[in-house]
């Protein structure tokens, strides 16, 4: 996953790019400024060595949640901005599929509305309400979901 991660960064203009997790060491004083940081894992900790090198403005994409609540409170009074990360392979989405073909994941109770990719422009306004939704499986003809 990192690879990809750090590859498309770079391809997006990151002047710099930095997998925290593959030094040996590691100094915050080596580092510039950050102005976008994806924390993966062990958040709390991890943003409290880099909050140093935020500035007002910088975004912040949890994949682990930041559950020290003072510390939020902090990077928000500073002006960082926060969005929530997923990262998922590929290859995560066929092993689920497969997982759930093979009824070993259970979807009745969670899918609450399913229809063909042809009727998506349909459907798409009942998608905007989402207390209404808690999954939608848009599936190809074939019923991709059903064994």
């Amino acid at each position: 996953k990192y690879p990809f991660r750090l590859q498309s960064a770079s391809a997006l203009g990151a002047r710099e790019v930095v997998n925290i997790n593959s030094l040996d060491t590691f100094d915050v004083k080596e580092l510039r400024d950050i102005d976008v940081c994806i924390v993966s894992s062990s958040a709390d900790s991890l943003i409290k060595q880099l909050d140093s090198k935020f500035h007002p403005g910088t975004i912040i994409f949890e994949q682990t949640k930041i559950s020290d609540v003072d510390l939020r409170n902090h990077l928000v009074a500073n002006g960082s901005i926060f969005f929530r990360a997923f990262a998922y392979q590929i290859s995560d989405f066929t092993e689920v599929i497969n997982l759930i073909k093979t009824g070993a994941i259970e979807t009745s109770k969670v899918i609450t509305s399913e229809f063909s990719f042809e009727e998506f422009a349909q459907m798409y306004p009942s998608l905007l309400r989402k207390f209404e939704n808690i999954k939608i499986a848009i599936v190809s003809n074939s019923n991709l979901l059903s064994s």
